[in-house]
């Protein structure tokens, strides 16, 4: 199949340890009459790792967040090329709850079970997948996001850190919070400069999480001490890679993203008002898996 898909939809792989076995979360599917793994469509401007977790909501009843990215699925629906996007998915309440009526039936099955259950075989291989990356133990998750759009310096009078968001830029911070909650962020890190405290505001209030202003990230304060900026992105890292419950977002600038980059050991390449890069991190520090999503609004 080549060309972009016509058709995007995302879903996750729920997986949790029961008695020494993996258990997966399936979906029956009354229209079909066949049991899969949970995924639906995404909406209009809506991050496909948004569309994930709520899809995995609507139809098992089952909050989610997200853990590593496993392979999309492609295939056609009639004349339509279709592509699922799929995570490894953590249950943050593992008893299934009220849900739509797409399915009729929602269970925690072993994935030996699972494995005869499921009807498509491209969806047992993205199981065992899942099984093998869940055996590796959890990952941290570490975000580095540009600040949104700004108001322009030539029109700002007074001190350029305290140079606010555009209008733009409020409606992409607006719309941060939902890619955040779903890898389940934390932790609030920023530059002290206003259009980066404004930028993660938005999932501070609804995250109720206080962010903590870091005045080396700001333009100001970086200038010249670029090896300081990446120690520190180095151990927030490593810190990723050693404690995957406390999963964090970093709130930057385009002249410092070149250090923030190097000390977390990515590519270094530019990034867009608003764009978030979204890292997997193992043990030792390890970038095992790198998303990159742009602002929306």
């Amino acid at each position: 199949m080549e060309g972009e898909p016509r058709i995007q939809a995302a879903g996750a792989v729920v997986l949790r340890a029961r008695g020494g076995r993996v258990q997966v979360l399936v979906e029956h599917v009354p229209r079909h009459g066949t049991w899969g793994l949970p995924k639906g469509h995404q909406e209009k401007d809506e991050p496909l790792p948004v569309t994930a977790v709520r899809e995995v909501g609507e139809e098992t009843g089952v909050r989610v967040r997200l853990s590593r990215p496993l392979p999309p699925l492609d295939y056609m629906v009639g004349p339509d090329h279709k592509r699922v996007h799929w995570w490894l998915g953590v249950a943050l309440d593992e008893t299934p709850g009220p849900h739509d009526d797409e399915t009729d039936e929602v269970l925690w099955v072993t994935a030996g079970e699972a494995d005869a259950l499921l009807a498509h075989a491209d969806e047992r291989a993205l199981l065992a997948r899942a099984v093998e990356l869940f055996e590796q133990g959890p990952a941290g998750v570490l975000v580095l996001t540009r600040h949104a759009k700004a108001s322009p310096r030539k029109a700002w009078k007074g001190d350029d850190w305290l140079r606010p968001l555009a209008p733009r830029g409020e409606r992409q911070a607006a719309r941060l919070p939902g890619l955040l909650a779903a890898y389940g962020v934390n932790r609030i890190i920023t530059s002290t400069s206003t259009r980066c405290a404004q930028t993660v505001e938005p999932y501070a209030e609804t995250a109720a999480l206080a962010p903590e202003p870091v005045a080396l990230l700001s333009e100001e304060t970086a200038e010249g001490r670029g090896g300081q900026v990446s120690a520190l992105m180095a151990d927030l890292r490593l810190a990723a890679g050693s404690d995957p419950g406390t999963r964090a977002v970093v709130c930057g600038h385009r002249p410092v993203l070149p250090a923030m980059q190097t000390g977390l050991g990515v590519e270094v390449a530019p990034m867009h008002p608003g764009q978030s890069l979204v890292l997997h991190v193992g043990p030792g520090g390890r970038v095992l898996d790198a998303e990159s999503y742009p602002a929306i609004g």
